[in-house]
């Protein structure tokens, strides 16, 4: 359980809440969250010797240059990823080189079709053409400075050829789309949850994205977006998923009116897919295999 919920649904909170300030309450709040903060931050430096051949360079690097100044990861498979200091980026290289999505990556064919909604700077793009030299790779993504990081990384490492970048996002219908994002977070764009910073983009919907890039297969669709993955597949003909073979995506508590795992296990299997449920919010689904 996580450390919040232990203190916040105890009993013993609920019956001293009322009597403590609004203030106090709200200090005490922030200070879970730097708390949180700084456990992720040294677990994922903990975890760089794993897949960078440079952890005590990367670290410095965190702590002296300036907050979205560039640093240069040298990966373990051979790669040079760059991404922006003191941001989430450093947590998207984590989640993905300690085997979130290797469960995904493992058995597809040669030359795979991947379509990588929620691309943010190319992490996963990058290690899926990596493992794939072969690979065929659609990559969407909303946000102009994450595009320029992808662009670059993808460039750095001649991965770019047989890869579409599409500026935009997945979503239920397609259209000019309001997306919201926070200062400190290079990730976690979302449609649903206003906040002081918000990004105009199109939408794409599954059925038009394969449509307009006239994809017959796809191997892999990864979803990464932020509670969008409900309105995305919950408005996705029949059609259109006898295309995709396997989908791995990371899924999320918002919207409430659409989000709830169950309901997405239900609709994925009436669509002919098997579940796995895996790791923290993972699912992998796979199609026709029971």
């Amino acid at each position: 359980m996580r450390l919040e919920k232990i203190i916040f649904s105890s009993r013993v909170w609920n019956s001293i809440k009322g009597r403590i300030p609004t203030v106090a309450r709200s200090t005490m709040s922030s200070g879970l969250l730097r708390l949180k903060r700084a456990h992720f931050a040294l677990v994922c430096y903990l975890s760089l010797p794993k897949y960078v051949t440079n952890p005590f360079g990367v670290f410095l690097k965190e702590l002296t240059v300036p907050k979205g100044g560039n640093i240069e990861y040298h990966l373990r498979n051979g790669l040079r990823l760059t991404i922006r200091a003191k941001t989430f980026d450093k947590y998207i290289v984590q989640e993905i080189y300690t085997g979130s999505y290797d469960i995904a990556l493992s058995e597809l064919p040669k030359s795979p079709v991947v379509i990588d909604a929620g691309a943010h700077i190319g992490v996963f793009a990058t290690k899926v053409t990596k493992d794939y030299p072969l690979a065929v790779l659609f990559c969407i993504e909303p946000i102009a400075d994450n595009l320029r990081l992808l662009n670059k990384n993808l460039k750095d490492n001649s991965l770019s050829t047989m890869t579409a970048i599409i500026d935009g996002s997945l979503s239920g219908s397609s259209g000019q789309k309001t997306i919201y994002g926070r200062k400190d977070h290079s990730a976690g764009f979302n449609l649903y949850m206003p906040t002081d910073m918000e990004y105009k983009t199109s939408g794409h919907t599954l059925e038009s994205l394969f449509q307009e890039y006239k994809i017959a297969h796809c191997d892999l669709l990864k979803l990464d977006i932020e509670g969008g993955e409900y309105e995305v597949l919950y408005s996705t003909p029949p059609h259109i998923f006898e295309k995709i073979e396997n989908i791995v995506m990371e899924y999320h508590p918002f919207p409430k009116e659409l989000a709830g795992v169950d309901k997405l296990v239900d609709f994925l299997s009436k669509n002919n897919y098997s579940i796995n449920l895996y790791s923290n919010k993972m699912l992998y689904a796979t199609r026709g295999v029971k």
